[in-house]
């Protein structure tokens, strides 16, 4: 098995992000992959920290957490409105009960 290392501190084994995934992401974020090398869950949270400091890359940042904000604002509404069809049809199921008895 092949063990790729994380290309920051080449000490720890690097989290593998698949090219499905990461296609995924681009697809239903609409916006391009942010981490270009492979990195471990130490380096990543370093350079999101970095990334955090760094006033030149939040425009980059913020367009990030826009993207993931809007996509769950629309998985949100989704949810709602099952929720409220799902609500409306006991509803009907309790007036045809009402009207039987």
């Amino acid at each position: 098995m092949l063990v790729m290392l994380c290309t920051r501190c080449q000490q720890r084994e690097a989290r593998a992000w698949p090219v499905e995934k990461r296609a995924r992401f681009e697809k239903n974020l609409g916006i391009p992959w942010p981490f270009t090398e492979e990195l471990c869950k130490e380096c990543l949270e370093e350079r999101l920290k970095e990334w955090l400091k760094d006033h030149e890359r939040w425009p980059e940042f913020n367009g990030l957490l826009r993207a993931i904000r809007e996509k769950n604002r629309k998985e949100m509404e989704r949810l709602v409105q099952n929720l409220r069809s799902g609500a409306l049809k006991v509803l009907d199921v309790a007036d045809a009960i009402a009207g039987k008895l």
